[in-house]
């Protein structure tokens, strides 16, 4: 879905932070400074690119970083007729995201209050003259 996001600069950033401290120092905590700092240049990376098409139906229209909110959204639109998604391909959605997102790094922002979230734009048709937004935010246990 986000093939072409590149996560080396979250990747290094969870190393980091869940390196094991050496001997007799403190061990690292998260910070929310650092991760925002690495997906914004993250996002930067990926809006260069986007909108860019994944396959026949899905455009990945690239990611937003809201530090302050401790937010990232990922934003895709979908060529699917809206009427043809059923509540239980809303439930397969959110599973595939809470896959995707609940293990590290992101696990590690979610547990400290980030959110994770993917927004489909679905085009528009007769039953929805202006299109539909399915919004999914990522849930860990």
């Amino acid at each position: 879905m986000t093939k072409a996001i590149s996560r080396l600069a979250i990747l290094a950033l969870a190393a980091a932070i869940s390196a094991p401290a050496p001997a007799g120092a403190q061990a690292q905590t998260f910070s929310d400074e650092e991760f925002c700092r690495a997906l914004t240049e993250d996002a930067a990376t990926v809006n260069r690119r986007n909108p860019s098409w994944i396959d026949a139906t899905i455009r990945n229209d690239g990611m937003t970083v809201f530090c302050l909110q401790k937010t990232i959204e990922y934003r895709l639109y979908m060529t699917v007729d809206p009427s043809a998604l059923t509540e239980d391909w809303a439930l397969r959605r959110a599973l595939f995201w809470n896959k995707k997102n609940c293990r590290e790094p992101m696990l590690m922002a979610i547990r400290g209050g980030w959110q994770i979230v993917e927004i489909l734009q679905l085009r528009k048709s007769l039953r929805y003259p202006e299109g539909r937004r399915h919004r999914v935010v990522a849930v860990c246990n």
